[in-house]
């Protein structure tokens, strides 16, 4: 189940996370998949923004983890642990 949908700033693609633990890219041309990442091992993804210049995006979830991503590259560059609880947004 989708958690979060949010759009390239060049509206090419749009970004999805949710309770597959996967992010996804989508072509929003025509709906297929381009990239799908492991974007954590323990649990749904909640939330999803992207920076405006398009470079990199952060995601979060119920592993209590935020991570950095580099868009192009689909690499987790930073990860930060310690939230009490679910990050939604």
């Amino acid at each position: 189940m989708f958690k979060n949908l949010v759009y390239h700033p060049d509206e090419t693609q749009l970004v999805t996370t949710g309770s597959d633990r996967k992010i996804a890219y989508w072509d929003t041309f025509d709906g297929q998949t381009i990239r799908i990442l492991e974007g954590s091992e323990t649990a749904e993804l909640c939330t999803l923004s992207i920076s405006k210049s398009g470079s990199h995006f952060v995601s979060g979830g119920a592993d209590r983890t935020v991570k950095m991503w580099d868009y192009d590259e689909g690499v987790c560059h930073l990860s930060g642990a310690g939230h009490s609880g679910t990050i939604s947004s």
